[in-house]
């Protein structure tokens, strides 16, 4: 089987147009043939091209294939600015009529107005004007700005014809600058030769002077569900004053009628003054008002809060700043219900600093007699000195409710005493004028000798809290005993005494003792003892030759009973071990040893072990029990 194949390239130019032009072909017989034809021209600036394809059997030209496609791309500009530019594009095949088509797109630019429109036509009837297949899309911009004009208009398009779409949608905008400011803008939206939405937005500067503000702007809105209307408007009648009031208006499915809020605010310099109401014309909703004069050693003010649902709330404050006084002044009521509270700071800085704020808050209502809470509090350094320096605070409040505390008084004083490096903190509680408690806690720092203490006198009736009491502790320290005692008394008896010392002799490094005393005695609880002494000694020595020796003694007495304990332990360099440790209790005792001895006699290892035990002291077990355990050891080496 033979095949051929062909290919012819032209180029011409002829009155100024450029044409080049390709003829291409391949053939295998009985099986396919393909030729295609393309042109391409120029002349200026318009290009146009075409390509033609056939495909198929040679042997069978009536099922031949064929295609062609074109294209052509114009533009241009005139004198006035003006520029356009032309395309389009057209393609058909014989045996694939979905693909035909054609689209045709046209853009113009000026200095006002920008103009683009695309046409696509598609189908079994493409190239046919009655088409309706067919997509139309068209957006235009036109700018008729000028020195004192600002304008825009922008319209965008969008046509569907086989599915009966037609949207259309329109911005227009406008802003004049002179002699007085003006904007408008406005929104349209057709669909289907209906209107889902028309907005619109306009204000104006109607001021005569600039420091002179007059501003007026409305707003509406409509669509098939909705209207909504409203206006703004800003005046100053004068410097310093300023009205604005808001109206709204909604209706179709929400009808609400015409809510109006109407402001008003005066700034004289020192005096300030504001009014707020929002109302109907059947309702008023809520109305706000304040007043406020600034003062150059005070501030007073007043305002009123009403609503449709509440009482009126009104009310007056008054704030001073004097030299030596601060005060605070506030009355108000609401309904039939008013109150009164003032405060007053007192401040008193000479040689010494003193505060003091007193607090009265009266409530009346027209059917029951006022009530009163009274509150006083003060900060005051009574004494300062090169050997005292003391300060007291004190707070007072009084209220009428019985089911706590109507007076209640609260003090505090403390103190501290340079020379003898003490501090004190008294505090004082007096309840309903009859029930007092004093407290006071005492603190010495001297380095020895620290102490703390602290007394309590109360008159409440309690049986966990005794009337009078009082508890110190004490620490006495130097180089070689520490000692610390903690003692409480209950009115002038003294029922619990806890003493407690440390001694430590620390001759060498070869030789330590250390003793330990306590002593305790207590009335507190009849079930446990009622005096308690404890005496511990323990001595430790080591010796250059290795000789290791510990011996501790310890003597208790609880009540009227004594008991004894002795522990000793020796460790000589021979290895040589013994111990013996013993409790005694009047004539009763308890003894346990234990020695340990080695020795070499002409070559032989011998060690010998003993222990024993021997008690009185514990009847139950046995009256008189006595053991003793004996074992030898002893090795001989042989050369």
């Amino acid at each position: 089987m033979h095949h051929s194949q062909a290919l012819q390239l032209e180029r011409g130019l002829e009155d100024g147009q450029r044409n080049y032009s390709v003829d291409a072909g391949f053939l295998l017989p009985s099986v396919v043939s393909i030729r295609a034809l393309g042109l391409l021209k120029q002349k200026g600036t318009e290009w146009s091209s075409a390509l033609r394809l056939k495909c198929g059997v040679q042997e069978d030209p009536q099922h031949m294939q064929e295609c062609h496609m074109s294209q052509n791309l114009n533009s241009e500009s005139d004198p006035i600015q003006t520029y356009r530019i032309t395309a389009a594009h057209e393609l058909y095949c014989s045996h694939f009529l979905n693909l035909n088509h054609k689209i045709q797109l046209r853009h113009e630019r000026s200095p006002i107005h920008v103009l683009s429109s695309l046409d696509i036509s598609y189908g079994k009837q493409w190239n046919q004007s009655s088409n309706k297949h067919r997509i139309l899309l068209n957006q235009s911009l036109r700018n008729q700005s000028g020195p004192d004009l600002t304008s825009y208009a922008v319209e965008l398009s969008l046509r569907l014809l086989d599915r009966g779409l037609n949207f259309r949608t329109q911005l227009l905008h406008s802003h004049f600058k002179r002699p007085k400011s003006e904007s408008s803008t406005h929104l349209k939206i057709n669909y289907n030769n209906q209107m889902p939405l028309v907005a619109g937005l306009h204000w104006k500067n109607l001021s005569a002077k600039v420091s002179l503000q007059n501003w007026e702007g409305s707003f509406n809105m409509d669509t098939p569900w909705l209207y909504v209307f409203a206006t703004q408007k800003l005046t100053q009648p004068q410097r310093g004053i300023s009205h604005f009031k808001s109206e709204i208006n909604i209706r179709k499915l929400v009808n609400i009628p015409t809510v109006t809020l109407d402001g008003f605010y005066k700034d004289r310099g020192k005096e300030r003054q504001g009014q707020l109401h929002l109302f109907t014309p059947t309702l008023s909703f809520i109305k706000l008002g304040g007043w406020c004069l600034l003062g150059k050693r005070g501030v007073k003010g007043s305002y009123s809060i009403g609503t449709a649902w509440t009482p009126i709330l009104h009310g007056e404050i008054s704030l001073g700043n004097g030299k030596h006084d601060k005060t605070l002044e506030m009355s108000g009521g609401c309904g039939e219900q008013d109150f009164n509270i003032s405060a007053v700071l007192s401040i008193l800085d000479k040689k010494l600093k003193k505060r003091v704020l007193m607090t009265t808050m009266t409530l009346s209502d027209l059917k029951t007699p006022y009530v009163e809470f009274h509150m006083e509090g003060a900060i005051e350094e009574m004494r300062k000195d090169r050997r005292i320096y003391q300060k007291r605070w004190r707070l007072h409040f009084r209220q009428p409710f019985k089911f706590i505390p109507q007076s209640l008084v609260l003090q505090e004083t403390f103190t501290i005493y340079l020379s003898q490096k003490m501090y004190t903190l008294e505090s004082k509680v007096l309840v309903d004028g009859n029930k007092k408690a004093i407290h006071v806690l005492s603190l010495g720092y001297q380095p020895q000798h620290p102490y703390v203490c602290s007394y309590l006198v109360q008159s409440f009736s309690t049986d966990i809290i005794p009337q009078d009491s009082k508890i110190c502790v004490t620490v006495q320290n130097n180089q070689t005993v520490r000692e610390m005692m903690c003692q409480l008394w209950t009115g002038k008896e003294e029922v619990l005494s806890v003493l407690g010392q440390v001694h430590l002799n620390i001759a060498s490094a070869s030789q330590q003792c250390i003793t330990i005393k306590a002593n305790l005695s207590q009335l507190l609880q009849q079930n446990y003892p009622t005096s308690v002494s404890l005496d511990m000694k323990a001595h430790r020595s080591h010796k250059k030759t290795s000789k290791f020796e510990y011996q501790s003694d310890v003597k208790a007495t609880i009540d009227n009973k004594d008991y004894h304990a002795h522990a000793a332990m020796t460790v000589s360099s021979t290895g040589n071990f013994s111990s013996t440790i013993s409790l005694n209790e009047d004539e009763k005792n308890a003894t346990l040893f234990f020695t340990l001895e080695n020795s070499v006699p002409d070559g032989v290892n011998a060690m010998n072990i003993h222990a024993g035990f021997h008690q009185t002291l514990f009847p139950e077990v046995t009256s008189d029990s006595r053991i003793h355990l004996a074992a030898n050891s002893s090795s001989k080496s042989v050369q």
